[in-house]
């Protein structure tokens, strides 16, 4: 078996401290990425870590550098069809944050995390167990 600080693991060149911090991540050997994702129908889009994805009940979210101690941090799950299953108002210093979606339907789920004026989207595949 390899020890894990032997693994690398690639996310996205903006994101490397956040995984050198996260508990899960930290033990793994980290490189930073150049990734360009953008979604077209969103000038304001950026793209929210969301681990494990997919996911059978909990999974966690990085809290994005710009929003670390932010306060009015509104983070939102919507069903496939637009509409609102929780809305989560977040404590001011948290830097990743966990929630469930263990009493849903095997699906993708869309995240967005807020502060009113910006907002970072992704989805969550979720599988039943």
């Amino acid at each position: 078996m390899q020890n894990i600080s032997q693994c690398t693991l690639y996310v996205p060149i903006n994101s490397v401290e956040a995984y050198q911090q996260a508990p899960v991540w930290k033990n793994f050997k980290i490189e930073g990425i150049e990734v360009n994702i953008e979604d077209p129908k969103s000038d304001n889009n950026e793209q929210l870590l969301i681990y494990p994805n997919p996911v059978t009940g909990t999974c966690s979210i990085i809290i994005p550098d710009d929003f670390l101690y932010k306060s009015s941090l509104t983070l939102t799950i919507y069903d496939s069809a637009g509409k609102q299953l929780q809305q989560i108002l977040l404590e001011n210093g948290i830097e990743d944050f966990k929630f469930q979606l263990e009493h849903q339907a095997a699906g993708v789920y869309p995240v967005v995390l807020s502060n009113g004026k910006k907002k970072y989207q992704g989805r969550v595949v979720f599988n039943e167990q």
